[in-house]
Order: C-alpha cells, then sequence, then structure tokens
C-alpha cells in the first residue's frame, strides 16, 4: 500500500541545513549542505498581499510540501524544488486514515 501511495510524490526536492561553525576570529560562518533528495507532493496555499514602503504590493505565499512520514526535515532548512528555494516553517506529521505523511510548510524565498 505504501508503494501506490508513494507513486504520487513525483517532485524531486532536495534537502539543505545549514551548519554553524566559528572562524579563526570566532565569529560564526554559516555553511548550507545539501543533506537528502526526496520526493514530494506540493501546493501553494492562499496568499497574503502586503504592501512595502515604496508602495509596491507583495503577494506572500505559503506552501505545503507532503513528503514520506521517515523524511528528515527540520525547521529552518531549505527545500529545492522546480528551481526555486523555500525556507521551512514548520514540520509536523498527518494522517487521512490511510495515509501517513510529513507536512512541512515553508515560505518561498528564492
Amino acid at each position: 500500500m505504501r508503494a501506490h501511495l508513494l507513486a504520487v510524490l513525483t517532485t524531486p526536492v532536495a534537502v539543505w541545513r545549514r551548519t554553524t561553525t566559528n572562524d579563526p576570529g570566532g565569529g560564526p560562518i554559516d555553511t548550507w549542505s545539501k543533506v537528502h533528495d526526496y520526493k514530494c507532493l506540493y501546493y501553494g496555499n492562499a496568499g497574503q498581499e502586503r504592501q512595502t514602503v515604496n508602495n509596491i504590493v507583495v503577494t506572500i505565499t505559503d506552501f505545503t510540501f507532503t513528503f514520506p512520514i521517515d523524511a528528515d526535515i527540520n525547521q529552518q532548512d531549505h527545500l529545492v524544488a522546480d528551481g526555486r528555494t523555500f525556507n521551512v516553517e514548520r514540520v509536523g506529521g498527518a494522517t487521512d486514515g490511510i495515509w501517513i505523511g510529513l507536512l512541512v510548510g515553508a515560505n518561498g524565498i528564492a
């Protein structure tokens, strides 16, 4: 059954994770490394319009990603899918009675 359900997860996604080390002067250095490749299903949720200082209206859209339940994804990881980069805002499990998946909420950053 799991194999059939995994068939709907068709979009390849790279998971990038930040590690922080200290430079020789003691300051922090952030390094991003690719830690996993998964297949997922993702879609955009309703956007929110915001007006900037320069009277430019920007639409900010949240995205929901569905991964296999055993996917290793943490808050603040970056997801790269379809040439776009997303910042993971929240991670939680969900079930609809048949399928148990890892739901990830993310915002587009690039």
